[in-house]
């Protein structure tokens, strides 16, 4: 069924010059979310919903608040 995402290469954190895009592949979840935090120790400060294509079953996002030294899960 989601034969379409066997080919895709940017699965994770990608870097576009000062933005970051996330990719994550789980066909069955309902949503996903990025959480940003300011570093390792802090509390989440940022959530951001990513965006499910139907076709491959990865969900993308970016923002500009995930900046270089931030920390995501």
């Amino acid at each position: 069924r989601y034969a379409a995402a066997a080919d895709l290469a940017d699965l994770g954190a990608t870097v576009a010059g000062p933005q970051r895009g996330f990719a994550l592949w789980a066909p069955t979840a309902a949503s996903v979310s990025l959480c940003l935090y300011p570093d390792a120790r802090g509390a989440a400060d940022a959530h951001i919903a990513l965006t499910r294509d139907p076709a491959t079953g990865v969900w993308r996002g970016g923002d500009a608040q995930a900046t270089h030294g931030r920390v995501y899960a």
